[in-house]
Order: structure tokens, then C-alpha cells, then sequence
């Protein structure tokens, strides 16, 4: 039963994930065109300068693609199970309700990690190729709060979906809108890293409150 939910979920899932990932491979190509481009025509040390004193950062606009993800997988994901209060049906597959969405969101949360990781994955081997681990990893520094908010999203469209009561839509969508621009607020690449791991636990009580409608609903309340 639980081979087969995940089944389900990659098949209402393979055409975004799949559109996705030609998203990133085209956002590889073009960061490795600009990569080029700034080699070929700036002096090495305008370059180093911009990299490493200015904290300059090219692949900057490339770091969205996690959030991205997470915004398209959990809309794609979470709508069709709560059109028209669609997800009390899932809960009454013979499974206990916590299990089911725990299958649901750990698909959801892997397949937009597996897209973040192979995004990021490229972007260090393109700076990789050309510059020491020390760009490589102040863009690993950059990336990690971007895959963090990719995350959020990802809970944060889907506990808006999940939820009727406007009141409670809006109080969540305001949480995770607080919360993800801390993550985006910008700053030198390794600005997050002190803090990186609180962030982390926050990311996972996002995840937790998904259950909350559903325990809701077990109870007898509303979704």
C-alpha cells in the first residue's frame, strides 16, 4: 500500500519534476555561458577582486531554482488532493492518516531536494572547473538557505492548500512568508552559516504543522 501511494504521487508528480529539471539544466547552461563570458572578458584580478573581496556573487539569480521547485511541486502536489475537499478521501485509505501524509510530504520534500541538490551540484562543479574550493564553497554557503526556503514553500503552499479556514491559510502564509524572507535577506555567502542548523530545525517544524489538519480532521473538525 505504501509502494503503491508513492506511486501515485510520482505519477501526479513526473511532469513538473520532469519540466523542472530541463528548468535547471538551462539555468546550468546559461550560468555556465555567464561564467565564461566573465572570464573572457575581465582581467583575472577584476575578477578575483569581485569574487572574493566584493563578495560578488554571478550564480546570485541562479540560487532561486529550490524555491522555485518547492513552490511548483507543492502546488502541483497539494491541489488536486484538496480541490473541493478532496483530501478527506486520502485519509480514508486503510492506513493510519499519519502515515498516508507522511508519505505524501516525504515525496514532496524529496523530489524538491533531489532537484535542488543537482542544481547545486552543477553550479559547484562549473566554479569548480575554474576556481579554488574557496569560491566552491562560499557558493555551497549561498545555496543552503535557498534549498532551506525551497523547503519552506514547499510547506507553506501545501499547508495553505491544506487549510479552509481562511484565517488559518492567512496566519500560516504570513509565518512562512516571515520566515523565508529571513532565508533570502541576503548578505555575504556565509552569513547563514553560524545560524544554518537553528534554520534547519525550523524548516522541520514547518514540516510538523502539515499534520495539524489532518489531526484536525481525525478529531472531527474541519479541514
Amino acid at each position: 500500500m505504501l509502494r503503491a501511494l508513492f506511486y501515485k504521487e510520482w505519477i501526479k508528480l513526473r511532469w513538473p519534476f520532469l519540466i523542472l529539471g530541463i528548468l535547471g539544466l538551462a539555468s546550468l547552461v546559461q550560468a555556465g555561458l555567464t561564467l565564461r563570458y566573465l572570464v573572457a572578458m575581465k582581467e583575472v584580478g577584476e575578477l578575483w577582486e569581485g569574487l572574493i573581496i566584493k563578495q560578488q556573487m554571478p550564480y546570485a539569480s541562479h540560487l532561486v531554482f529550490p524555491q522555485f521547485c518547492g513552490l511548483v511541486l507543492g502546488i502541483f502536489q497539494w491541489f488536486p488532493e484538496t480541490h473541493k475537499r478532496r483530501l478527506r478521501l486520502m485519509l480514508h485509505l486503510p492506513l493510519r492518516e499519519g502515515l498516508v501524509v507522511l508519505v505524501v510530504v516525504a515525496t514532496g520534500l524529496f523530489l524538491t531536494l533531489s532537484l535542488a541538490l543537482a542544481h547545486g551540484f552543477g553550479l559547484a562543479l562549473l566554479y569548480g572547473l575554474r576556481f579554488p574550493g574557496e569560491i566552491v564553497t562560499a557558493l555551497a554557503w549561498a545555496w543552503a538557505p535557498s534549498m532551506l526556503a525551497g523547503l519552506a514553500l514547499y510547506c507553506g503552499t501545501a499547508m495553505v492548500l491544506m487549510e479552509t479556514a481562511w484565517w488559518r491559510r492567512i496566519a500560516g502564509a504570513l509565518l512562512v512568508v516571515g520566515f523565508y524572507r529571513m532565508l533570502t535577506a541576503g548578505g555575504p555567502p556565509a552569513a547563514y552559516a553560524e545560524a544554518l542548523g537553528s534554520y534547519g530545525l525550523l524548516t522541520l517544524c514547518l514540516v510538523i504543522m502539515l499534520f495539524l489538519p489532518v489531526m484536525r480532521a481525525k478529531r472531527g473538525g474541519s479541514l
